[in-house]
């Protein structure tokens, strides 16, 4: 599965300053869905910058399920964009 998340996350209104969708949303985002499908014991971990350096690993992560890789997310590298 791969997906993109981009631009604000939401429309800005009287009860919401607008932002830019963050890591933190799609982490959110993912880990829902595996909550959704009743998959549990997940973690999050960080990637290892030489494996993954077209990520910002400051903003990425490896997902676990039983400590087994399965997936990242994360932020595109600067340099990259």
């Amino acid at each position: 599965v791969a997906g993109v998340l981009a631009g604000d996350f939401y429309e800005p209104n009287w009860s919401y300053e607008k932002r830019k969708v963050d890591f933190f949303d799609l982490k959110g985002l993912v880990n829902s869905i595996l909550n959704k499908y009743n998959i549990s014991n997940v973690k999050f971990a960080y990637p290892d910058a030489d494996k993954y350096k077209f990520l910002n690993c400051n903003k990425s992560a490896v997902i676990l399920i039983h400590n087994e890789p399965v997936g990242f997310i994360g932020e595109l590298n600067p340099n990259i964009l």
